[in-house]
């Protein structure tokens, strides 16, 4: 057996052996898991505390380094909750949605019958609150394949169990996503990832420039779609989750693709606010962006 294949076979032992876990449990470990990290000068560490020094220059040090650690708690609750979100039942997962805010704003847009782009950020856990979404509102979700097939499969039957389809971020999968949104269809797509050279322009995010993504607002362009967005917002004391709908940002309507990824990430940015330390801080989000000069997380482009 290679190399890949046993660290892939190891991990999702593990990832099983957590779903075992009630939800305090697994938080409280990962928790602890992601403060230790938070004291150590690991990579992951290193670009928490660069994307909250960039995003929030407004803040003290004491207070941006608190918001590193509370960052990489949360990065520690997500690896032990993806457990539950892959390998727990549909009752188990939906029992941890204790509140729901803005669900109106998602049934109204897909009343509409124009089609609906739902657009999840990485924030709070997005892995079990594709659980919640499939129920309401069962659609295609956009995703990038990982790298071992292993992973893939189960990664596919997690999400795709809950009502879901998945749909591969290539030149296919897009053509799949904008056939079902002409048809009136929900699509599901994490908007704040660093896209291809060719899929991207530069706009602000927290003031940053960022390569960010054109899909979202090519599809809103081509379909007349709705967009809206989602997240599953963690509660205190392990009570489970808020699952939050908002409306986009109006400029992501617009026919000018730069102002409407300026919208895109106005969305985002504001979905981002309401829980800061829950968001994936540990992501090079400001990679491949000329305007920052020399990569800000190694020194070259």
């Amino acid at each position: 057996m290679e190399k890949n294949q046993i660290k892939a076979t190891l991990s999702i032992f593990f990832i099983k052996l957590s779903a075992k876990l009630s939800l305090p449990v697994a938080q409280r470990l990962g928790g602890a898991l992601g403060w230790l990290v938070a004291q150590l000068p690991v990579e992951i560490t290193n670009v928490t505390q660069k994307n909250i020094e960039l995003c929030f220059p407004e803040l003290p040090a004491p207070a941006q380094r608190k918001l590193v650690v509370e960052s990489l708690m949360h990065t520690g609750y997500l690896m032990m909750e993806i457990g539950s979100a892959w390998y727990k039942s549909l009752e188990e997962n939906l029992g941890l949605v204790a509140k729901v805010t803005g669900q109106s704003i998602m049934d109204k847009a897909a009343a509409k019958g124009c089609g609906v782009i739902v657009i999840a950020p990485h924030l709070g856990n997005w892995e079990w609150l594709n659980w919640y979404t499939s129920q309401r509102h069962p659609g295609v979700m956009v995703y990038s394949p990982p790298k071992h097939e292993q992973f893939d499969a189960v990664l596919r039957q997690s999400r795709e169990i809950g009502g879901g389809q998945l749909a591969p971020a290539n030149a296919a999968g897009v053509k799949m996503v904008y056939k079902h949104l002409k048809q009136g269809g929900v699509v599901y797509i994490l908007p704040d990832q660093v896209p291809g050279k060719e899929g991207g322009v530069v706009a602000s995010f927290f003031g940053i420039p960022a390569f960010s993504m054109t899909l979202v607002s090519r599809l809103a362009r081509k379909t007349g779609a709705s967009v809206v967005a989602v997240y599953g917002k963690r509660l205190p004391a392990h009570r489970g989750f808020e699952v939050v709908y908002i409306d986009a940002d109006e400029r992501i309507y617009s026919k000018d693709i730069q102002l409407s990824v300026a919208g895109l990430n106005a969305t985002v940015e504001a979905c981002v606010r309401d829980a800061p330390e829950q968001y994936q801080w540990s992501y090079k989000r400001f990679k491949r962006c000329p305007q920052l000069g020399l990569n800000i997380y190694n020194g070259h482009l």
